[in-house]
């Protein structure tokens, strides 16, 4: 009756039919009003749920391996000295076994070999040339023109080289997931497409032939000599949803400035052009 009534006065006035039937019956209890305003508005009290802290054990699962290392593990935890200060935390209750979150033995043997045998980024890429043997000579890239997915920088030497001390050196870095021959003859493109009295309409260049082209309006001597500083396996990975090939790009432009001063700060926000073939739409 309490919660169903708003004031003292409400509450009296509906009680007296049933404080009338108690006393008939010979009860001596009396009914009295108390405020429930407070306790209908307050939030109710949340129980406290404490989560267990748990440790996992995650072995290599391999078919090879007859023991059954979960039985096993299980029961060096048990027996456990239990006069031991690390009791409460080493037992059944607190350390548990899961073969569902680890890589087979296969995986874990392969990536160990490869990080300790090679590293794609220190090692140069393979021999790789398909030049004519009379167009040899003017290969961009000497017996590494075919490689794929790699990052490579373009040296710009400014100035006649009979005079090296007033010659003036930049430096691009840039990435291509084709051939690398075919990337550096897309740059000379752009450079002879250069408009100087447009130069913000060079919508297909890079920072690399706008500087070049310049140059070249200007009627001033430079040279561009082409080197690959690393080289990865894939571009986009549609199953992590990472392209290894631009974050590369973007950790040498960051950590190598020497060898990015053409390149523009903003690059480290652009998006992936590589994934867009992985899409839904264009599959």
């Amino acid at each position: 009756m309490c919660r169903l009534s708003s004031s003292k006065e409400i509450f009296d006035e509906a009680a007296k039919p049933n404080q009338k039937a108690l006393n008939d019956c010979g009860y001596d209890h009396v009914l009295e009003f108390k405020d429930m305003s407070e306790s209908m508005t307050s939030e109710p009290k949340k129980n406290r749920n404490r989560s267990r802290k748990m440790l996992y054990f995650n072995p290599p699962f391999s078919l090879n391996v007859e023991t059954n290392i979960g039985k096993e593990f299980l029961e060096i935890i048990r027996n456990f000295p239990r006069n031991s200060p690390l009791r409460q935390i080493i037992n059944t209750n607190y350390i548990k076994l899961s073969y569902r979150t680890s890589k087979n033995m296969e995986s874990e043997l392969a990536r160990h070999n490869n990080r300790v045998l090679q590293s794609e980024d220190d090692l140069p890429p393979p021999f790789r040339c398909n030049c004519q043997a009379a167009l040899k000579p003017d290969c961009p890239m000497p017996g590494y023109c075919t490689a794929s997915c790699v990052v490579y920088r373009a040296k710009v030497t400014e100035g006649d080289p009979d005079f090296p001390d007033d010659q003036t050196v930049e430096y691009y870095t840039g990435l291509t997931e084709n051939r690398i021959k075919k990337r550096i003859k897309k740059h000379y493109s752009d450079i002879d497409k250069f408009n100087p009295s447009d130069p913000e309409n060079h919508q297909s260049g890079t920072r690399l032939s706008r500087h070049c082209g310049q140059l070249k309006c200007e009627g001033k001597i430079y040279k561009i000599d082409w080197s690959i500083l690393c080289e990865t396996k894939t571009a986009f990975n549609p199953t992590t949803g990472i392209c290894k090939l631009c974050t590369m790009e973007k950790y040498l432009i960051m950590f190598r400035p020497e060898d990015a001063t053409l390149n523009l700060r903003s690059e480290f926000f652009g998006h992936c052009r590589h994934k867009e073939k992985h899409l839904l739409i264009n599959t």
